[in-house]
């Protein structure tokens, strides 16, 4: 037999094995001889054991929340309407929320920019409105952005400008104009 030996300590219901080179036989291992106690070339048991507890216990709930889940009683749990003001959001505190946060300041920027390009190069009007071929604004804007049609259409659901049609396309759109309305604050 080896003189790397395989014990086995079961307690809430999580088997550990613990490596222990200087035993040579197999024997039963109680829990009162391992608590407190030092394993050779290990941390603290106790420690090792509440450690692997968290991790399980964290898990388990990861996997109660998760619909694609198939542990008993993670089709128990309460789920979302789509009526919820939460349905479809990321959980507040969590990298996803962070960083979906991020994403829709740096879209807020670039709307901003879009803005502020389209008054600089545009004909403004008496009634403060900013009006731009999109033939114009297309080879302005393209040398700080590629996306220009996508930040039109944004912009346009957040009423800050209109044009024609539901999308531009080059060439075929250059004479269409694109009406400013206001500039956002950031």
């Amino acid at each position: 037999m080896s003189s790397a030996l395989k014990a086995f300590i079961h307690l809430n219901t999580i088997q550990f094995q613990v490596w222990t080179p200087d035993l040579d036989h197999i024997g039963v291992i109680e829990e009162g001889d391992i608590i407190g106690k030092k394993m050779p070339h290990s941390k603290n048991l106790v420690s090792e054991i509440s450690s692997w507890q968290a991790r399980v216990d964290d898990h388990k709930e990861k996997q109660l929340i998760n619909p694609f889940s198939l542990w008993e009683g993670a089709s128990h749990r309460v789920k979302l309407s789509k009526t919820d003001e939460n349905y479809g959001k990321p959980v507040e505190g969590t990298l996803t929320a962070i960083r979906g946060q991020e994403a829709l300041e740096s879209v807020y920027n670039e709307i901003h920019e879009l803005c502020m390009i389209i008054a600089a190069i545009g004909v403004h009007q008496p009634d403060k409105s900013v009006r731009v071929t999109f033939g114009e604004l297309f080879h302005a804007y393209l040398r700080i952005s590629n996306k220009l049609v996508g930040m039109l259409i944004r912009a346009r659901r957040h009423n800050l400008l209109d044009f024609e049609g539901e999308i531009l396309y080059q060439c075929q759109d250059e004479k269409v104009e694109v009406t400013l309305f206001k500039v956002p604050e950031r």
